[in-house]
């Protein structure tokens, strides 16, 4: 019964035809959702170790970023955000290559290791989701 659930709760998750971030309309394919409280902001600046990292979003909706400070990004997809941060870093460094990557909170629970709240890249699958929880 315990894994059914995590199955269904799972596959709710990767359905963004069905579900949207927000819970409202249904999201159309190619459409990304908006960054909400919770989610972790994985940057990857070339050549600045010191600027990479990830970043939580905090309940206000902002993130603070190295240099930058705290941002409200929660007015952006990740690809807006990107174009912003490439823009905000473009007036101290030279050509910034930056990789955004949205982390998505789940919860796994049931059959599992360790039942809990995980950060995950839109790009795992579902196996790989359910063992990062064993």
């Amino acid at each position: 019964m315990h894994s059914i659930r995590v199955a269904f709760l799972l596959a709710g998750l990767f359905a963004p035809s069905i579900l949207s971030a927000q819970g409202d309309a249904p999201l159309s394919e190619g459409v990304e959702a908006k960054i909400v409280p919770g989610d972790m902001i994985r940057l990857n600046i070339w050549r600045e170790p010191d600027l990479t990292g990830q970043f939580l979003v905090q309940e206000d909706g902002t993130a603070v970023l190295p240099r930058l400070g705290a941002i409200r990004v929660t007015e952006y997809t990740p690809s807006t955000l990107k174009q912003n941060l490439v823009a905000e870093f473009g007036k101290t460094l030279r050509n910034p290559s930056i990789e955004v990557v949205v982390l998505r909170r789940i919860l796994i629970t049931g059959e599992v290791g360790a039942e809990g709240v995980y950060p995950v890249d839109p790009t795992m699958s579902l196996v790989e989701v359910l063992t990062l929880a064993g």
